[in-house]
């Protein structure tokens, strides 16, 4: 195992923020004083990831049927949304170079298709790789990203969405991005904010400090300074907040489900407010490479 004594990002002090038990299994969680990193410390042994994501059954769910029905809705709208982003910070250029990592079943990845972008996707899961094949009738390389041998100036778009959260070493993932992409190349990050309103009710019991799944726990703050230390200038932020209706279906009592329209819009008003506020539950970052 590697303990680290000071903040991987920044280079400042930590210290112990929380302990999570999942199973039988103890993990710190150390919080950097200067820049607001969290992360687990020690880190996992890299067999133990292995092990872990050998082991991590995807469910059989992941069809192309049902990408389209609303369980997935979400994802899609989050995909268009983040792909048209791209696109307007790229000129809307046709043909541009799109590296897609940890593509999944594929929503990202067609949704840059749809968008003019030629598109190569990374997925080490082969039910997930046949999935996005289906889907977008590209074959995603079987391949992590820090495997994938990518020439220096390769790429005009990388998409890390809902990956940095889960990597062994970030600033090895932070330096990749920006050998693999062109001078001005966009790089789009999407992952869960530790600096939330759930972080800051739930702590430690926030369902995204889960721990071995997730290692990293990044803010707004945290995330810039490892992209400013990697060589590359902010376009923009936006947070996203939200809770998918089977979620609030299994917390309504059957007799208040009469409830649940006006109940999903004081939500989204409430959400609003927290995006605003950057304490939203989502961090989406695009940043430029110098």
């Amino acid at each position: 195992m590697i303990n680290y004594d000071y903040c991987p990002v920044c280079g400042s002090n930590v210290v112990e923020w929380k302990r999570k038990v999942i199973g039988s299994q103890e993990y710190k969680v150390d919080l950097c004083s200067g820049c607001g990193y969290a992360f687990i410390n020690p880190r996992p042994t890299l067999e133990f990831l292995s092990n872990y994501y050998t082991n991590f059954h995807i469910s059989d769910e992941y069809t192309q049927n049902n990408t389209e029905t609303e369980k997935y809705s979400y994802s899609i709208i989050d995909a268009k949304r983040i792909v048209k982003n791209i696109s307007e910070l790229t000129n809307n250029i046709h043909g541009l170079d799109f590296l897609d990592v940890g593509c999944g079943h594929g929503l990202m990845s067609r949704e840059a298709i749809y968008s003019s972008f030629h598109v190569t996707a990374l997925e080490l899961s082969d039910i997930e790789r046949d999935v996005a094949h289906s889907l977008t009738k590209i074959i995603p390389i079987n391949s992590s990203f820090e495997d994938y041998r990518c020439n220096e100036n390769s790429f005009d778009v990388i998409n890390l969405s809902q990956i940095l959260e889960h990597v062994f070493n970030v600033n090895l993932w932070a330096s990749k991005a920006h050998y693999c992409l062109r001078k001005g190349g966009v790089l789009a990050i999407a992952l869960p904010n530790f600096n939330s309103f759930f972080r800051y009710l739930l702590q430690e019991n926030d369902p995204y400090i889960c721990p071995p799944l997730h290692l990293n726990f990044f803010s707004k703050r945290s995330l810039i300074k490892l992209l400013d230390t990697h060589g590359f200038d902010i376009e923009y932020v936006e947070f996203i907040s939200r809770i998918p209706d089977e979620a609030l279906l299994k917390r309504i009592p059957n007799f208040l489900l009469f409830t649940l329209p006006v109940l999903k819009i004081a939500i989204s008003f409430i959400f609003k407010i927290f995006d605003i506020l950057h304490i939203g539950i989502m961090i989406n970052i695009y940043a430029r490479k110098r």
